[in-house]
Order: structure tokens, then sequence, then C-alpha cells
């Protein structure tokens, strides 16, 4: 007798194409590009998530990616990718912790390699450390979900959660490794190489008795933060970059180069719905016309894209 044919294999579920996620890109940018409201969050979090670290690319190498059999790349895009079932399962808009300042220091990389960003980002014994340690000695220790929790009063700036901001590739040209960027004061703080003078002038000037608009430079446009920390999470790992890559066609679309910065930056939390995405916007909008982006969304074809904005 004929042996019984095998079963059929599952379907792999592909990532997303480069068109979807640029317009669903494009998309977020028609909204980024006018007047923002204020959200209250939510009183609710989403529950933490899980850290998966598959096969492979738990090591960061294209060789070992490139080793993976179509199951397997099917079984990580249903983990990590944008194949997975919570994606675009309910809308992210207003669910960060609050903060009244949020500082991203320029530090290294969630890319595999040697400035990569360890798993806790602060934990490297490197200038980000310095600056964190330095902040949360401002604070009195005191600190929660992420943000540095400054009493009433105590300081100019209110509460402060810090992140990495990546240099490099996923960077921005203009950024250089010891700077802080500081939103909503929309500004950048050269620090240098980090040395404790550099740092605790940066916390006295900007953050205690200045509110850090008096110093830096002026930051112009709208600023999008998309997590990459692929060594806290593999699904920021993947999702991350393939949106900063969409983003950017999206941008370049718009007509928007020089109006919106994209960068890739360290964990934010809510990484069960990566990619996430952070956009600080000065009210009024960045000078390019709703209609101009939809039309760059509309050419690009295809739906939606995957990530979220918080």
């Amino acid at each position: 007798a004929a042996p019984a044919p095998l079963p059929a294999p599952p379907q792999p579920l592909m990532l997303a194409s480069r068109a979807t996620l640029t317009t669903g890109a494009a998309a977020l940018l028609v909204s980024a590009s006018t007047t923002l409201t204020r959200r209250l969050p939510r009183l609710h979090s989403p529950p933490h998530p899980r850290v998966y670290h598959p096969r492979g690319f738990a090591r960061g190498t294209r060789a070992s990616r490139a080793m993976e059999t179509p199951l397997e790349k099917a079984n990580r895009n249903q983990r990590v990718g944008f194949g997975r079932k919570e994606v675009n399962s309910e809308s992210l808009v207003g669910t960060v912790k609050h903060h009244d300042c949020h500082a991203f220091f320029v530090h290294g990389t969630g890319a595999a390699g040697p400035t990569q960003w360890p798993q806790q980002e602060f934990d490297g014994g490197d200038a980000a450390t310095a600056v964190n340690e330095a902040l949360r000695a401002a604070a009195g220790g005191a600190f929660k979900s992420g943000v540095f929790q400054f009493e009433p009063g105590a300081n100019k700036v209110g509460k402060v959660k810090l992140n990495l901001s990546e240099h490099g590739e996923r960077g921005h040209t203009g950024d250089a490794p010891g700077d802080v960027l500081m939103f909503p004061q929309m500004r950048r703080h050269r620090l240098g190489d980090a040395s404790p003078d550099a740092v605790a002038s940066f916390i006295s000037g900007a953050v205690m008795e200045g509110d850090g608009t008096a110093t830096g430079e002026r930051l112009e446009g709208a600023h999008l933060f998309v997590c990459t920390h692929a060594a806290r999470d593999a699904r920021c790992g993947v999702c991350g970059p393939a949106l900063i890559d969409a983003f950017k066609d999206a941008i370049a679309a718009a007509g928007m180069e020089g109006l919106v910065t994209v960068r890739g930056c360290s964990h934010t939390g809510g990484h069960k719905y990566a990619g996430n995405v952070l956009i600080f916007a000065p009210e009024g909008g960045v000078g390019v016309s709703g209609d101009a982006a939809a039309a760059a969304a509309a050419s690009a074809g295809g739906g939606g894209g995957g990530g979220g904005v918080s």
C-alpha cells in the first residue's frame, strides 16, 4: 500500500511588507503633523510581556538566522514578528506611565555588536549608568515604574523618565554620544564624555534649578522614537528596525526630511505590543499639510502597519 501523505506544513506568517509598513507609518505621520491633543493615561497597564529569545535571533547574527528553516522562520514571526496575534489588538495611545519630562541619553545601540545595550540598559557601568545614578540621587532615590519620582516643587521639570537613544545607523546624524535630548523642552544638551562635572552641571542646570530651555540646542520638527532594544525583548529587535525603515520611507515620500526625525531607543514598556513608537511634535504641527502625507500613504498602497503609538 502507498504510504499515507504527509500532513501539509503550516503556512508561514510572513513579516509585514515594506509597502504595508510604510503605509501605516505614513498614516501615523498624518496624525503627528497636526496639533496633538493631550491624553490622560489609562488607569491600567497591559500585562508584563514575556521576553522571547528564539534560537538564532538571541545570538543576533545574520548567519544563524540564515540557517533557520522555513518553519522556524514562521514560528519566529508568530512569536516576535508582525504575525503575533496581539499586534494591533488595542490602541497604545496614552498608555505611558505618567511623567513630566522624557530624556534620552545618546549612547550605544540596540543592535548586536560591541556597543549593544545590555538587557538592563543602565547596568553597564558606563556613561549611561552615571547619568541614571545622578538622576536617581537628585530624586532622593525615588524611582517607580521607570520614572524618577521627584516631589512636586523639588525641581523645574517634574517627574523624569530616562531612556537611551541610538547612535549610528538608527540614530540621528546631529546627535553625538553623550547628548541628552529632552522633551517636551525640545532641547539637546551636549555632555561630551559625560564626566562627573558635565553630568552634575546638566542635572543642576536642566533638571533641578533650570527647566532645560535656557541652555542647550533647540530641537526643531517632530521626533519619533522606536524601541529597538533587542537584548531586552526580541520582539523589539525584530519589529523596531522594520518600523524605522518604514518611517524613513514614509518621511521621504511625504517630503518631510528635516521635519521629522526617527531614532531607535531602549525599553519603553508595553513590549507585548511591539513595535512601540513615541512621538514628540510641536504644537501646531511640523509644517507639512495632512494632504501631502495622506497622498504619500495612498501612493504606498497596502493596509495598516504593525506599530502602536505610546
